[in-house]
């Protein structure tokens, strides 16, 4: 059991030490250990969403769509997108115990309200700065975002630098999730 319900995606830690899940239907997180075997051993911690969005038949409360480990200046960090919040909540992991912790220079990403975030990728632009793709299932669009764990005074930690449409405009009014 993943403690929550409908869990709908999940992934493991490239050293196959943790693994989380994405349950969708009750908004959370779960984040398990594994034994050396990569069988599951038990929860280590849970990571709730909160809020919803504009679009009242599918973001009246958290969905948790996907999430994932990303290593980021040498902290590991979770990615979890929340289809019914519109964020993409970042948390740290710590290593010892698997908690998790709402990251202090930025805890969500922000994606346009109303589109819905699925599924993320992740690069690094030539500064060394974490970029972020999210898929937006109810807007059908790709929300990018560069992230700077390290940003100093003055500095923007996280900026969204533009959201594209995946489908042509003449099919944008034929969408039913409205």
């Amino acid at each position: 059991s993943t403690t929550g319900q409908g869990v709908c995606h999940t992934s493991v830690r490239d050293d196959a030490r943790y693994l989380t899940a994405a349950n969708y239907s009750s908004g959370e997180f779960t984040v398990f250990s594994l034994d050396s075997n990569g069988g599951i051993e038990k929860v280590k911690a849970k990571y709730e969403g909160n809020g919803n969005g504009p679009n009242k038949r599918r973001q009246s409360q958290p969905y948790g769509h996907s999430s994932y480990f990303v290593e980021t200046d040498g902290v590991q960090r979770v990615f979890m997108s929340d289809l019914g919040s519109d964020r993409i909540y970042i948390a740290r992991l710590d290593e010892a115990t698997g908690a998790l912790t709402p990251d202090p220079g930025v805890d969500h990403l922000a994606p346009p309200a109303g589109s819905g975030p699925r599924h993320l990728a992740f690069g690094v632009d030539a500064k060394g700065r974490q970029l972020v793709f999210s898929i937006d299932e109810l807007s059908s669009t790709v929300s990018a975002f560069r992230v700077n764990f390290n940003a100093k005074d003055g500095e923007t930690p996280a900026e969204r630098l533009g959201t594209w449409t995946t489908i042509e405009e003449k099919y944008r009014e034929k969408l039913t999730d409205e």
